[in-house]
Protein backbone atom coordinates (compact mmCIF):
# COMPACT_ATOMS: atom_id res chain seq x y z
CA UNK A 1 0.00 0.00 0.00
CA UNK A 2 1.08 3.78 -0.79
CA UNK A 3 4.28 1.89 -2.63
CA UNK A 4 6.23 1.55 0.47
CA UNK A 5 9.26 -0.77 0.07
CA UNK A 6 8.04 -4.24 1.69
CA UNK A 7 11.89 -5.93 1.24
CA UNK A 8 15.16 -6.03 -1.22
CA UNK A 9 16.97 -9.33 -1.61
CA UNK A 10 20.79 -9.37 -3.79
CA UNK A 11 20.56 -12.12 -6.09
CA UNK A 12 24.18 -13.45 -5.53
CA UNK A 13 25.41 -16.19 -7.81
CA UNK A 14 28.11 -16.96 -9.79
CA UNK A 15 26.45 -16.60 -13.10
CA UNK A 16 25.28 -13.39 -12.23
CA UNK A 17 29.03 -12.75 -12.54
CA UNK A 18 29.63 -13.12 -15.91
CA UNK A 19 30.24 -10.33 -18.23
CA UNK A 20 28.04 -11.47 -21.25
CA UNK A 21 25.13 -9.83 -19.84
CA UNK A 22 23.17 -12.56 -18.37
CA UNK A 23 19.71 -12.28 -19.11
CA UNK A 24 16.60 -12.24 -16.85
CA UNK A 25 13.12 -13.41 -17.73
CA UNK A 26 10.80 -11.14 -15.76
CA UNK A 27 8.85 -13.21 -12.68
CA UNK A 28 6.42 -15.37 -12.83
CA UNK A 29 4.42 -15.95 -9.62
CA UNK A 30 2.15 -18.70 -8.52
CA UNK A 31 -1.49 -18.31 -6.29
CA UNK A 32 0.55 -18.01 -2.94
CA UNK A 33 2.45 -15.32 -3.89
CA UNK A 34 5.80 -17.69 -4.03
CA UNK A 35 8.05 -15.84 -7.23
CA UNK A 36 10.32 -17.60 -9.98
CA UNK A 37 12.79 -15.83 -11.93
CA UNK A 38 15.20 -17.24 -14.62
CA UNK A 39 18.39 -15.92 -15.53
CA UNK A 40 21.04 -17.48 -18.38
CA UNK A 41 23.83 -15.95 -20.18
CA UNK A 42 23.68 -14.37 -23.72
CA UNK A 43 24.66 -16.41 -26.76
CA UNK A 44 27.27 -14.59 -28.99
CA UNK A 45 25.78 -13.70 -32.30
CA UNK A 46 27.84 -11.10 -34.56
CA UNK A 47 24.52 -9.96 -36.26
CA UNK A 48 22.23 -9.23 -32.71
CA UNK A 49 22.41 -7.19 -29.71
CA UNK A 50 22.78 -9.50 -26.67
CA UNK A 51 19.29 -10.88 -27.12
CA UNK A 52 19.78 -14.44 -28.28
CA UNK A 53 19.59 -16.37 -25.08
CA UNK A 54 22.19 -19.08 -24.44
CA UNK A 55 22.93 -22.02 -21.77
CA UNK A 56 23.36 -22.56 -18.71
CA UNK A 57 20.01 -20.95 -17.21
CA UNK A 58 19.48 -20.48 -13.41
CA UNK A 59 16.30 -20.85 -11.55
CA UNK A 60 15.46 -18.99 -8.27
CA UNK A 61 12.48 -18.99 -6.26
CA UNK A 62 11.52 -16.30 -3.37
CA UNK A 63 8.69 -15.88 -0.94
CA UNK A 64 5.87 -13.25 -1.29
CA UNK A 65 8.34 -11.49 1.09
CA UNK A 66 11.54 -11.94 -1.21
CA UNK A 67 13.09 -14.37 0.80
CA UNK A 68 14.97 -17.17 -1.18
CA UNK A 69 13.61 -20.49 -1.63
CA UNK A 70 15.91 -22.39 -3.37
CA UNK A 71 18.39 -22.03 -6.87
CA UNK A 72 19.03 -24.93 -9.08
CA UNK A 73 20.86 -24.42 -12.77
CA UNK A 74 20.45 -26.39 -15.85
CA UNK A 75 22.00 -27.15 -18.83
CA UNK A 76 18.59 -25.87 -21.21
CA UNK A 77 18.29 -22.14 -23.09
CA UNK A 78 17.35 -19.45 -21.26
CA UNK A 79 13.59 -18.29 -21.86
CA UNK A 80 10.14 -17.22 -20.14
CA UNK A 81 8.73 -19.10 -17.00
CA UNK A 82 4.81 -19.93 -16.41
CA UNK A 83 3.57 -21.74 -13.54
CA UNK A 84 0.46 -23.35 -12.39
CA UNK A 85 -0.83 -26.43 -10.50
CA UNK A 86 2.67 -26.93 -8.57
CA UNK A 87 4.70 -26.58 -11.79
CA UNK A 88 7.30 -24.29 -12.95
CA UNK A 89 7.54 -24.76 -16.88
CA UNK A 90 10.67 -22.93 -18.43
CA UNK A 91 10.13 -22.20 -22.33
CA UNK A 92 12.66 -24.05 -23.66
CA UNK A 93 13.25 -27.22 -21.03
CA UNK A 94 11.45 -29.70 -22.17
CA UNK A 95 10.81 -30.67 -18.39
CA UNK A 96 8.27 -29.34 -15.36
CA UNK A 97 9.36 -28.69 -12.23
CA UNK A 98 8.22 -28.91 -8.50
CA UNK A 99 7.75 -25.66 -7.65
CA UNK A 100 8.58 -26.39 -4.12
CA UNK A 101 12.32 -27.33 -4.49
CA UNK A 102 12.88 -26.90 -7.87
CA UNK A 103 13.45 -30.79 -8.97
CA UNK A 104 12.65 -31.74 -11.95
CA UNK A 105 8.73 -33.41 -11.95
CA UNK A 106 8.75 -35.06 -15.93
CA UNK A 107 9.58 -34.81 -19.20
CA UNK A 108 6.55 -33.27 -21.39
CA UNK A 109 5.60 -35.50 -24.15
CA UNK A 110 5.79 -32.96 -26.47
CA UNK A 111 7.54 -29.55 -28.03
CA UNK A 112 6.04 -27.89 -24.71
CA UNK A 113 2.65 -27.03 -22.84
CA UNK A 114 0.24 -24.14 -24.10
CA UNK A 115 -1.81 -23.89 -21.06
CA UNK A 116 -2.58 -25.21 -17.68
CA UNK A 117 -6.57 -26.19 -17.08
CA UNK A 118 -8.06 -27.53 -13.81
CA UNK A 119 -5.92 -30.92 -13.53
CA UNK A 120 -4.60 -31.27 -17.21
CA UNK A 121 -1.69 -29.75 -19.46
CA UNK A 122 -2.95 -29.54 -22.88
CA UNK A 123 -0.96 -29.64 -25.74
CA UNK A 124 -0.78 -28.85 -29.08
CA UNK A 125 -0.38 -30.63 -32.18
CA UNK A 126 3.22 -32.33 -32.86
CA UNK A 127 3.44 -30.35 -36.31
CA UNK A 128 1.68 -28.43 -39.04
CA UNK A 129 -0.16 -30.97 -41.15
CA UNK A 130 -1.23 -33.58 -37.75
CA UNK A 131 -4.58 -35.02 -36.85
CA UNK A 132 -4.23 -35.38 -32.95
CA UNK A 133 -4.11 -33.08 -30.04
CA UNK A 134 -3.21 -34.65 -26.47
CA UNK A 135 -3.33 -34.06 -23.13
CA UNK A 136 -1.78 -34.95 -19.62
CA UNK A 137 -2.19 -34.87 -15.98
CA UNK A 138 -0.93 -32.40 -13.97
CA UNK A 139 1.34 -32.46 -12.02
CA UNK A 140 1.69 -36.43 -12.60
CA UNK A 141 2.45 -35.58 -16.47
CA UNK A 142 0.54 -38.77 -16.76
CA UNK A 143 -1.98 -39.38 -20.35
CA UNK A 144 -5.01 -37.78 -20.08
CA UNK A 145 -6.64 -38.15 -23.20
CA UNK A 146 -6.24 -37.85 -27.55
CA UNK A 147 -8.12 -36.66 -29.48
CA UNK A 148 -8.44 -36.93 -33.28
CA UNK A 149 -9.92 -34.90 -35.85
CA UNK A 150 -12.53 -35.37 -38.61
CA UNK A 151 -11.37 -37.54 -41.55
CA UNK A 152 -10.13 -35.03 -44.28
CA UNK A 153 -8.89 -32.06 -41.46
CA UNK A 154 -5.36 -31.32 -40.02
CA UNK A 155 -4.03 -28.64 -37.55
CA UNK A 156 -2.27 -26.03 -39.40
CA UNK A 157 -1.04 -24.49 -36.67
CA UNK A 158 0.55 -25.26 -32.99
CA UNK A 159 -1.33 -22.14 -31.55
CA UNK A 160 -4.04 -23.46 -29.30
CA UNK A 161 -6.11 -21.89 -26.72
CA UNK A 162 -7.95 -22.39 -23.74
CA UNK A 163 -10.98 -20.65 -23.19
CA UNK A 164 -14.86 -21.24 -21.52
CA UNK A 165 -17.51 -22.02 -23.83
CA UNK A 166 -21.07 -22.47 -22.63
CA UNK A 167 -23.49 -23.92 -25.29
CA UNK A 168 -27.26 -22.89 -24.87
CA UNK A 169 -28.88 -23.53 -21.52
CA UNK A 170 -25.91 -25.73 -20.21
CA UNK A 171 -23.44 -25.26 -18.34
CA UNK A 172 -20.02 -23.86 -18.92
CA UNK A 173 -17.10 -25.74 -20.62
CA UNK A 174 -13.50 -25.01 -20.78
CA UNK A 175 -12.27 -25.71 -24.27
CA UNK A 176 -8.96 -26.08 -25.94
CA UNK A 177 -9.25 -23.56 -29.66
CA UNK A 178 -7.29 -24.74 -32.67
CA UNK A 179 -7.53 -24.06 -36.04
CA UNK A 180 -7.88 -26.40 -38.68
CA UNK A 181 -7.80 -27.09 -42.54
CA UNK A 182 -9.15 -29.70 -45.31
CA UNK A 183 -6.80 -31.37 -46.28
CA UNK A 184 -4.70 -30.42 -48.18
CA UNK A 185 -4.18 -27.59 -45.64
CA UNK A 186 -3.47 -24.93 -48.09
CA UNK A 187 -5.56 -23.56 -50.62
CA UNK A 188 -8.96 -24.68 -48.80
CA UNK A 189 -11.08 -23.79 -46.35
CA UNK A 190 -10.18 -23.37 -42.39
CA UNK A 191 -12.54 -24.14 -39.35
CA UNK A 192 -11.93 -23.82 -35.92
CA UNK A 193 -12.11 -26.65 -33.48
CA UNK A 194 -13.30 -26.92 -29.77
CA UNK A 195 -12.03 -29.71 -27.56
CA UNK A 196 -13.35 -30.10 -23.81
CA UNK A 197 -10.78 -29.93 -21.57
CA UNK A 198 -11.95 -32.40 -19.28
CA UNK A 199 -12.58 -35.62 -21.26
CA UNK A 200 -11.23 -34.69 -24.67
CA UNK A 201 -14.70 -35.00 -26.28
CA UNK A 202 -15.07 -32.55 -29.50
CA UNK A 203 -17.26 -29.21 -28.78
CA UNK A 204 -17.77 -28.46 -32.20
CA UNK A 205 -16.56 -27.62 -35.80
CA UNK A 206 -17.30 -24.54 -37.34
CA UNK A 207 -15.97 -23.13 -40.51
CA UNK A 208 -14.10 -20.02 -40.47
CA UNK A 209 -15.29 -17.37 -43.38
CA UNK A 210 -12.59 -15.07 -44.86
CA UNK A 211 -13.39 -11.44 -44.43
CA UNK A 212 -10.67 -10.40 -46.97
CA UNK A 213 -11.69 -12.31 -50.39
CA UNK A 214 -9.13 -10.55 -52.27
CA UNK A 215 -6.39 -12.28 -50.06
CA UNK A 216 -5.72 -16.17 -49.94
CA UNK A 217 -6.99 -17.69 -47.37
CA UNK A 218 -6.12 -18.10 -43.57
CA UNK A 219 -2.61 -19.12 -43.81
CA UNK A 220 -0.42 -20.39 -40.46
CA UNK A 221 -2.08 -18.69 -37.07
CA UNK A 222 0.97 -17.34 -35.34
CA UNK A 223 -1.05 -16.00 -32.54
CA UNK A 224 -4.35 -17.03 -31.41
CA UNK A 225 -6.16 -15.00 -28.39
CA UNK A 226 -9.53 -15.24 -27.05
CA UNK A 227 -10.79 -11.55 -25.14
CA UNK A 228 -14.56 -12.15 -24.51
CA UNK A 229 -17.06 -13.46 -26.94
CA UNK A 230 -13.84 -13.07 -29.79
CA UNK A 231 -11.33 -14.86 -31.15
CA UNK A 232 -8.41 -13.08 -32.32
CA UNK A 233 -5.99 -14.79 -34.96
CA UNK A 234 -2.62 -13.20 -36.65
CA UNK A 235 -1.20 -14.58 -39.83
CA UNK A 236 1.14 -13.62 -42.48
CA UNK A 237 4.04 -12.17 -40.21
CA UNK A 238 7.23 -12.47 -41.50
CA UNK A 239 8.77 -14.04 -38.28
CA UNK A 240 12.30 -12.08 -37.84
CA UNK A 241 14.50 -12.81 -34.95
CA UNK A 242 13.78 -14.22 -31.75
CA UNK A 243 12.98 -11.59 -29.41
CA UNK A 244 10.91 -9.81 -30.74
CA UNK A 245 10.08 -12.61 -33.03
CA UNK A 246 7.46 -10.26 -35.63
CA UNK A 247 9.88 -7.21 -35.40
CA UNK A 248 9.32 -5.27 -38.22
CA UNK A 249 7.59 -7.92 -40.04
CA UNK A 250 4.08 -7.49 -41.87
CA UNK A 251 0.63 -9.24 -40.42
CA UNK A 252 -3.13 -9.37 -41.05
CA UNK A 253 -5.25 -9.66 -38.00
CA UNK A 254 -8.50 -10.94 -38.38
CA UNK A 255 -11.25 -11.07 -35.12
CA UNK A 256 -14.15 -13.48 -34.79
CA UNK A 257 -17.67 -13.17 -33.02
CA UNK A 258 -17.91 -17.26 -31.57
CA UNK A 259 -21.34 -16.73 -29.10
CA UNK A 260 -20.84 -18.26 -26.16
CA UNK A 261 -17.04 -17.86 -25.65
CA UNK A 262 -15.69 -16.15 -22.79
CA UNK A 263 -11.93 -16.22 -21.10
CA UNK A 264 -11.08 -19.10 -19.49
CA UNK A 265 -10.67 -19.35 -15.84
CA UNK A 266 -7.59 -21.37 -15.81
CA UNK A 267 -4.08 -21.69 -14.13
CA UNK A 268 -2.25 -20.64 -17.41
CA UNK A 269 -3.76 -19.21 -20.59
CA UNK A 270 -1.02 -20.62 -22.86
CA UNK A 271 1.23 -17.84 -23.96
CA UNK A 272 5.04 -17.52 -22.67
CA UNK A 273 6.04 -14.03 -21.48
CA UNK A 274 5.05 -11.09 -23.19
CA UNK A 275 6.48 -7.52 -23.42
CA UNK A 276 6.34 -6.84 -19.25
CA UNK A 277 7.79 -11.08 -19.12
CA UNK A 278 5.59 -11.95 -16.21
CA UNK A 279 2.67 -14.74 -15.60
CA UNK A 280 1.01 -14.54 -12.50
CA UNK A 281 -0.81 -18.07 -11.71
CA UNK A 282 -4.69 -17.36 -11.55
CA UNK A 283 -6.81 -18.68 -7.79
CA UNK A 284 -7.34 -22.51 -7.86
CA UNK A 285 -11.32 -22.84 -8.51
CA UNK A 286 -13.46 -23.78 -5.86
CA UNK A 287 -15.85 -26.69 -5.90
CA UNK A 288 -15.92 -29.36 -8.92
CA UNK A 289 -14.90 -28.40 -13.21
CA UNK A 290 -17.78 -28.75 -15.49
Amino acid sequence: AQGRLVGATPLSDPLLDRSDHPHPFGVAADSLGNAFIAFSPVAFNPDRDGLIAGSPTLLMSFTRDGHLRWKKTFPFEGGELAVGSGMLLPERAGQAFSTIDGEPAGTLPGPGPVGIAPGRVVLPPPSEGERMLSAVTAPALTSAWTYTLQDGMAFSSRRVALSRWRPRAQVDRTVVLGVAHTVPPLGMASSLVAVEVEGGREAFVCPLQEPDVERELLGLVQRLHVAGARLGLMDGANRVGEDPPFAYGQARFTRYRVPGLSDAPVAWSGEFGGPDHDQQEEPPQVGPTP
